[in-house]
């Protein structure tokens, strides 16, 4: 009986190469003679950690009888080597608190159990994860296919003028763009056979948010001419797989972040901006709760709610616009500030 697990070496229906993709319920591999062969594997469940007794790849599974997911031997059931987190006391980094295997619609990950204090979590493909489970990584991953070296070479030369562009167009000036050539050369040294030049623009995407510059989604991809879905699912790749392979780490903006950037780039007074830091910080004194919540449109809802103030009053569309968000997203933060803020103002009196 062929083992179910196994990961395959090549397409079995065609036999031509496979590569990694990412899809509505997490990553698969599928077959690059797509759409010919539909061929595809789901890797959701698969990390890349060796098995300590045979040698094999580890692979989340869920127990039956206590709905529980635990990492097992992929040469099940030769091997039935099996560690649970919780069992084991796999201890969060951040907080001490016991790690768990969780689910989400972009595959497996390990989370912390005391969320949402802690939000610490790391993808199940990560490398990270042997290290925190103290196991042996495998790097070969023979199956994706790579692409010959010189046609990648040309293609990222070809692409440099691209980049530049880009990088006036955004005012992009404290971006080194030999690190989104850096970042693109390891993506396709493991693995990645998307278009280079969507790849190295994704790159440049990710970079933005490594040194923590707010470039709106939609902006970049009109600058740039990829489709906005196409720009986010490859950086979503890129976050998942290779940002854990580099020294780098994703800066969040906070609140105050936002402000500054949106004050900036609508050419407000500084007194619009300092109105917006106090209406922020009245707000979180009279136990405003911003967590769970998206700090650009927290953020634009108190320049709004300031601008108003000081009889200065912009337009709606144009705030949602420059922070990324939809008018009725606007509408809600503004309520749900304006109701702490008359708190605030009822104590006073």
């Amino acid at each position: 009986m062929k083992n179910p697990w196994e990961i395959p070496k090549a397409c079995p229906e065609c036999g031509k190469a496979l590569k990694s993709n990412l899809g509505k319920y997490g990553p698969f591999l599928g077959c690059i003679g797509y759409p010919e062969c539909k061929f595809i594997f789901n890797i959701s469940n698969y990390t890349r950690i060796k098995c300590p007794e045979c040698g094999n790849i580890l692979v989340v599974r869920k127990a039956k009888k206590y709905n529980f997911f635990f990492l097992g031997c992929s040469n099940y059931p030769k091997c039935k080597f099996l560690l649970n987190t919780k069992k084991y006391e796999v201890k969060c980094p951040e907080c001490g608190s016991n790690l768990a295997i969780r689910d989400s619609r972009y595959g497996k990950f390990i989370g912390c159990m005391n969320y949402p204090v802690c939000k610490y979590k790391l993808d199940i493909r990560s490398t990270k994860l042997g290290n925190l489970l103290k196991l042996e990584i495998t790097t070969n991953e023979k199956y994706i296919y790579q692409k010959p070296k010189q046609i990648e070479r040309i293609e990222i030369k070809n692409s440099s003028q691209d980049l530049k562009d880009i990088k006036e167009k955004l005012k992009l000036y404290n971006i080194d763009l030999q690190d989104a050539h850096e970042i693109c050369r390891i993506a396709v040294e493991n693995g990645y056979t998307t278009d280079i030049r969507i790849l190295i623009i994704v790159s440049l995407y990710l970079l933005t948010k490594i040194k923590g510059i707010y470039v709106g989604l939609k902006k970049f991809a009109k600058v740039s001419g990829i489709p906005s879905k196409v720009l986010y699912k490859k950086y979503k790749l890129l976050y998942r797989d290779i940002l854990p392979l580099l020294n780098y780490q994703i800066k969040r903006l906070s609140i105050n972040d936002y402000i500054n950037q949106f004050s900036n780039d609508l050419d407000l007074s500084e007194e619009i901006k300092q109105l917006s830091y106090k209406t922020i910080k009245l707000a979180q004194n009279e136990g405003f709760y911003s967590s769970g919540k998206d700090p650009k449109g927290i953020a634009a809802a108190a320049i709004y709610i300031s601008s108003k103030a000081v009889r200065n009053r912009i337009n709606q569309h144009m705030i949602a616009t420059i922070a990324d968000i939809t008018e009725v997203t606007l509408r809600t933060r503004v309520k749900e500030l304006n109701n702490f803020l008359s708190l605030n103002l009822l104590r006073e009196k």
